[in-house]
């Protein structure tokens, strides 16, 4: 049976005062050892769904004065996420900016 929510519970999230590029994420995803045919990264604006599914999580998903970006790599074996972080930023890189502009979801290869 396929849970209809990601459980995001035992994260915390991280307060990023100041700028966040692309370059930063990309080199968040590096450090984890992924699997070309079954993991995908993916940075999101919509951190209350993702993959058709809810969050279950034990902070709120909006921050006043913060933009909340969700970090993940969803596992197409298990289906479910092996990796997540959970960020309020103050100010994203204007190619960050332009890269959401055709959407909320950015996955990365």
């Amino acid at each position: 049976m396929t849970k209809k929510f990601f459980d995001l519970t035992k994260l915390k999230p991280v307060i990023v005062d100041g700028k966040v590029c692309v370059e930063d994420i990309v080199a968040e995803f590096r450090l984890h050892n992924l699997d070309e045919q079954m993991d995908v990264p993916f940075v999101t604006l919509n951190a209350n769904r993702v993959y058709g599914r809810e969050i279950k999580a034990e902070f709120p998903l909006k921050k006043d004065g913060y933009e909340t970006l969700l970090l993940g790599v969803y596992d197409r074996g298990s289906d479910s996420l092996g990796f997540a972080e959970v960020l309020y930023v103050r100010q994203m890189d204007e190619k960050l900016v332009r890269m959401f502009a055709g959407g909320d979801l950015i996955v990365l290869k």
